[in-house]
């Protein structure tokens, strides 16, 4: 690796934090607004769907249940 290379990376990882430091709220959210639109926004939680599904009810109007096993799901399980 050069010299010239090896400076630019520094420079990158030095001002890294600065560039997080210089995010604010507003443009965070417009961020999420362009790339990660609520109306095709998808959560996936893994677990017992009877113990987990009661608690998310309040932020999921529509539920999907699917259980490991079916198509879809790798590895499949073992027989």
């Amino acid at each position: 690796m050069t010299e010239q290379i090896k400076r630019k990376l520094q420079d990158e990882i030095n001002q890294l934090e600065a560039r997080i430091d210089g995010v604010t709220l507003e443009s965070a959210r417009q961020v999420i607004q362009k790339h990660f639109p609520a109306e095709n926004l998808v959560f996936v939680l893994i677990g017992k769907a009877s113990a987990i599904g009661p608690a998310v009810q309040k932020y999921a109007e529509k539920q999907d249940t699917r259980a490991i096993s079916d198509p879809g799901f790798w590895p499949p399980p073992a027989k």
